[in-house]
């Protein structure tokens, strides 16, 4: 158990040098004596706070042989920023054609807006999680059945890799090696001469067409999914698809 006043922590990079090298290695524990003065001490653009439950009471949400032994891919589409987004019109493409090659997937968001994205690409064979999971917790256990957890430079990506999951991570105006990106994360990201135009997304594109995202084609995506090897197939709990 960690005891109160204890932290963890884990920086962009692990020292100075040419170019910078990032972090690597277990989070360094650090005493809190002031946690609120920690805090307030960070950049705005570098406060990142998540609350961890007890992962010993966690337990497995799919078990082998269900649901016919399909593939259950989740996709989180959404970044704090737009420029971190694989463009939504390109996302459902890959939403569609990982459904045509008879994967599950389950769609992950937040909000009243992403919930309404996300409730229209919902059919055969695709569930929006939106909703239906109680709490950080639930999200958790669920996320731990996954196959595979798409995402963006977020916040999904990290927590379904602490989760042991394994992750697609697509990038854009940010770029992995700045030290955000899980270690074993598979990465689709293209060469782009203007990219990363920011080390946390927050600069609107120079050029107004998110052309380094553009340049990824869904069909790439779906095809980079099915080459997976994925062992131990498990199918994601009824109980919790099925939660209104």
């Amino acid at each position: 158990a960690v005891e109160p006043g204890t932290g963890y922590f884990i920086h962009t990079y692990s020292g100075d040098g040419n170019p910078l090298p990032s972090f690597t290695g277990e989070p360094i524990e650090v005493s809190l004596a002031s946690p609120e003065a920690v805090w307030e001490a960070l950049n705005a653009d570098s406060e990142c706070c998540a609350e961890v439950p007890d992962f010993s009471s966690v337990g497995p949400a799919r078990k082998s042989g269900e649901d016919n032994g399909a593939i259950s891919v989740g996709i989180a589409p959404f970044a704090a920023y737009e420029t971190k987004m694989y463009p939504l019109d390109m996302m459902k493409k890959v939403v569609e054609g990982l459904r045509a090659k008879g994967m599950k997937v389950f769609l992950f968001g937040g909000g009243a807006k992403e919930k309404a994205i996300l409730q229209e690409w919902e059919g055969d064979g695709v569930t929006s999680m939106c909703g239906r999971l109680s709490g950080l917790k639930e999200e958790l256990e669920f996320m731990s059945g996954l196959d595979l957890m798409i995402a963006m430079d977020s916040g999904n990506l990290h927590l379904a890799s602490m989760m042991g999951v394994k992750t697609l991570s697509v990038w854009g105006a940010t770029h992995p090696k700045a030290g955000f990106v899980p270690e074993e994360s598979v990465v689709m990201e293209k060469d782009c001469p203007c990219r990363p135009c920011s080390i946390y997304g927050n600069k609107p594109c120079r050029y107004g067409d998110l052309h380094c995202l553009r340049m990824i084609e869904p069909e790439e995506i779906v095809d980079l999914v099915n080459s997976y090897q994925f062992t131990g197939l498990r199918a994601c709990s009824p109980e919790l698809v099925k939660k209104q």
